[in-house]
């Protein structure tokens, strides 16, 4: 469907403003439950007019909840950022060397300052944090089931009887493989194993050992 054209650009301010009143105005006869036809009687405008009015405030009432959705979801990813790179930060401080310092007073009362450093390997759990307001991030724009393409998967099974084979004997094949419903092939290939043998039959082997 195309979407319809605002009738009210490029036209005066009073046009402008006297069309929106009328769409109020069809709006309020509208929540009454009014018909398109009652509502355009009521308004001065055809029914199929009436529809067109609806569809155009429905469009702009979409792109702007659109527009509002994608300023919320921006003013999140810029916190969740700021998170991340206060984590990545915290993590390169923890790894740099600890100092300690000690003041202990002799008996002549002088006192004496001991310093020592302390190497450390980092504390992990900042590197938790970063990588957490990361994946809040992919999950805002909708980045993490695309990353995974996971879906649910269906097992088919394939069950072929082959009876009274060359060697006198049935045989059952399964076969069975996983498919992803995002289209991408799976990584085992279809393998075909026998599930069951039977023993050979009896007369069968015994007119094949006899030839005429």
């Amino acid at each position: 469907m195309t979407k319809p054209t605002d009738p009210t650009k490029n036209r005066p301010v009073q046009q402008r403003v006297a069309f929106r009143a009328r769409e109020l105005r069809a709006l309020d006869l509208a929540s009454q439950f009014k018909t398109q036809a009652e509502i355009g009687r009521e308004i001065g405008i055809s029914a199929s007019g009436v529809c067109k009015m609806f569809q155009r405030i429905e469009g702009r009432l979409l792109a702007e909840i659109r527009d509002k959705a994608e300023a919320r979801k921006a003013h999140q990813t810029l916190k969740l950022e700021h998170i991340a790179r206060e984590g990545m930060r915290a993590w390169e401080t923890s790894k740099l060397d600890a100092e300690s310092e000690k003041v202990s007073a002799s008996d002549d009362g002088k006192q004496a300052t001991e310093r020592t450093k302390r190497s450390q390997t980092g504390d992990p759990r900042y590197l938790d944090q970063a990588r957490g307001a990361l994946a809040d991030i992919r999950k805002i724009w909708g980045l993490e089931e695309q990353s995974t393409g996971q879906g649910n998967a269906t097992n088919i099974t394939i069950n072929v009887e082959y009876s009274d084979d060359f060697f006198g004997r049935d045989r059952v094949v399964d076969a069975s493989r996983t498919v992803i419903d995002v289209g991408k092939e799976p990584e085992q290939p279809l393998v075909l194993t026998d599930s069951s043998e039977r023993t050979p039959n009896h007369e069968n082997s015994d007119a094949s050992d006899n030839p005429a």
